[in-house]
Parts: C-alpha cells; sequence; structure tokens
C-alpha cells in the first residue's frame, strides 16, 4: 500500500462515520467534475463521492476531498474564501455562539452554500500536531430546490426559539468578545474591538449585515464620538435592535441589543 493511500485511509477511518448507499474512493486526486479550486499549496492525498440518504426516496450526492497544506488553517481558508467568491453565502459556522460579534472569518472552518449551484461546502482545517502541516476535510453536498427548502423551514424553526443575529468584523480587526446572554424576548451582546477602522466605518459595515438579516435601519445618530443605530424587524420574527459603538482606549466598546416583540 502507497504512502497517500495509506494516510487516505487512515483520515478516512479516523473521521465520522456516515452511512451512504454507493461510495467510491480516488487515491490522490480530486473528484470527476470538482467546481472548486484549491488553493495552489495543497497536497491531495484522495477524495470520495457518495450518495447519502436523506429523507425516504431522497439522496444526496457528496464529494469529500482530504488534503494536506504547508499553510496556516487561517491562511488556508482565506486563500479558498478568496476563490470561491461570488453568490456563496455563510451558514452558521460551528464553534461559535448563534448571536453576538464574531471574527471576521472562523480561525479553523467554514460552511457556506451556492444557491445558484445548488451547493453546500464545508471545510475544516486542523493543525497537526508537530505544527508542521494543516489537514484539510473538505465535503461538498448537493441539493436539491426542494432540500434546501426543507433546510430553511429548519432554520426558520430554530429562529421562532430566538431572534439570531450575527455581526462579523471586517477582515483585519481585532476582536474580544465580552460575552451576553438574555431570554424572555430580550439578548445583549458586547465586545471590544479593534480601532483599525473609524466608528463610522465599522457602523457601515454591521448595517449591511443587518439589512441582510432582515432588519430595516430606523436612525442613526453621532454624539460626540459615541454613534447608536436604532434597527427594527417585521418580517418573521419582530423585533428592535440597538447597535451603539464608541471609544474604549485602543479600541471600540461595541453593544448589541435585541428586543423581540
Amino acid at each position: 500500500m502507497e504512502e497517500h493511500e495509506r494516510a487516505l485511509l487512515y483520515r478516512l477511518l479516523s473521521g465520522p462515520y456516515e452511512r451512504s448507499l454507493s461510495e467510491s474512493i480516488l487515491v490522490g486526486t480530486l473528484p470527476p467534475h470538482f467546481p472548486i479550486t484549491l488553493p495552489e499549496a495543497s497536497q491531495v492525498l484522495g477524495s470520495t463521492e457518495r450518495l447519502v440518504p436523506t429523507d425516504p426516496g431522497s439522496e444526496n450526492h457528496q464529494q469529500r476531498v482530504i488534503l494536506d497544506t504547508p499553510l496556516l488553517p487561517a491562511i488556508f481558508l482565506g486563500q479558498l474564501r478568496a476563490a470561491i467568491a461570488g453568490d456563496w453565502q455563510d451558514e452558521l459556522l460551528p464553534g461559535f455562539r448563534a448571536g453576538g460579534f464574531l471574527p471576521a472569518h472562523s480561525p479553523d472552518s467554514l460552511r457556506c452554500t451556492s444557491t445558484s449551484q445548488q451547493l453546500m461546502l464545508t471545510v475544516v482545517a486542523t493543525l497537526s500536531r508537530d505544527a508542521n502541516i494543516t489537514q484539510v476535510d473538505l465535503t461538498l453536498s448537493h441539493f436539491t430546490p426542494e432540500q434546501r427548502s426543507r433546510m430553511g423551514a429548519h432554520m426558520r424553526m430554530r429562529a421562532t426559539e430566538q431572534t439570531e443575529v450575527t455581526l462579523r468584523v471586517p477582515e483585519g480587526v481585532t476582536l474580544n468578545p465580552g460575552g451576553g446572554g438574555g431570554g424572555s424576548g430580550s439578548w445583549r451582546y458586547s465586545a471590544l474591538i479593534g480601532a483599525q477602522r473609524s466608528v463610522e466605518a465599522l457602523m457601515a459595515h454591521f448595517s449591511s449585515q443587518l439589512v441582510r438579516q432582515g432588519w430595516e435601519s430606523l436612525r442613526q445618530t453621532t454624539k460626540q464620538d459615541k454613534m447608536l443605530g436604532t434597527w427594527q424587524r417585521i418580517q418573521e420574527i419582530e423585533g428592535i435592535l440597538l447597535l451603539s459603538i464608541q471609544p474604549a482606549g485602543q479600541h471600540y466598546r461595541a453593544q448589541l441589543n435585541v428586543i423581540q416583540s
């Protein structure tokens, strides 16, 4: 057994098991017609193609790629993001809370979907124990419009439990989350954000994310160096949102309050 084949089988066997209707394994190469351009510093150990049962009478076509790279996880994922820039949208990433202030990108994982291509991409990059190589496990799932509709319905059911608001800081901006909490229809989040951008630039960056999450701006005011924005949501789950950003030493202190109607 060659080294690549041995390494591939070890990584496949050490990963989570999922029952499949059929599966083929390719050593040292990508699956046929694989649509993602990988960073140049990628050593592909192999890949699999499989049919996974979902609902009764339905199945999901998955392509899985196992590779190594000398790049750090954050650098590899950053290059991969640049390669797939376009109509791909972030999904809820593992390893972070559902709401509040989040880093620009997850340091070790990526999950996004392309509705036009009917694809979901999940990537986990892990630094090896000797810190000389990053091990990457990439799964590309093909979904039908009906399957995507069911996924959306599941996400809407989760949304009835809590008005989830996520605000990612811009690329290159540091973040120190201050935690959050709440209940009975009211949630609060806080964070210290690096001063690499102006208050106005941060507010504009967060505002575009709130619009995509269904919020409508009511008012934005500036008092001295502090900016305060007020938002409302009237679709699905109604609510009011308050976002404030003000200087705090070498950082900005950001406060997010969500009140569900």
